[in-house]
């Protein structure tokens, strides 16, 4: 009986490696994608070109909801994982990582996962870097542009009916118009 558990588990620590290093190299393609999605993103932000920007938003969502897809099978990768632990009582904390599954797979899975595991990592941590230039970008130009339009509001506003902040301003003055009608 313990020769044929032994042999279960190895068929499964086979399997789950297999399928372990078919979602690294997935989420990983995905995530260097949407990298440089990123970057295009912040150079379109810099040239103001809004084609672009629009472009990067499109297929940066593209990217993201093909991620979801494979995270959905992650997940189901590491509910199997954590329910054969259980069976075989090792203890199971929480939600196993990529890297401590990629690391109870067997070999040549193990090293190969780990690496892909440690790789993932990195480039999703350059994503989120890479995002908070372009949020402050994004936030910059808004705040540029924001102040363009209250400025031009307020030259534009001979009826002083705008405040200083560039809003409408109900009881500023006495607004004096006509319109002449025999012509």
């Amino acid at each position: 009986m313990k020769l044929h558990d032994a042999i279960a588990a190895s068929d499964t620590a086979r399997d789950e490696g297999r399928e372990l290093e078919l979602i690294l190299n997935e989420l990983l393609a995905e995530h260097r994608q949407i990298l440089t999605l990123v970057q295009a993103h912040r150079e379109a932000i810099s040239q103001a070109d809004t084609a672009a920007i629009r472009t990067c938003v499109e297929q940066h969502g593209a990217a993201l909801q093909r991620v979801q897809s494979i995270e959905k099978r992650r997940l189901e990768l590491v509910s199997r994982v954590v329910q054969d632990m259980r069976q075989r009582g090792e203890p199971v904390r929480g939600q196993p990582t990529l890297t401590q599954i990629a690391a109870r797979t067997a070999e040549p899975w193990r090293d190969r996962t780990v690496k892909l595991a440690h790789q993932l990592r990195e480039v999703m941590q350059r994503v989120a870097r890479e995002q908070g230039v372009v949020r402050a970008a994004s936030e910059s130009l808004l705040s540029h542009i924001d102040g363009l339009m209250k400025q031009v509001a307020q030259r534009l506003s001979h009826a002083g009916t705008y405040s200083g902040r560039g809003m409408v301003a109900p009881g500023r003055g006495q607004v004096v118009s006509g319109l002449d009608m025999t012509h």
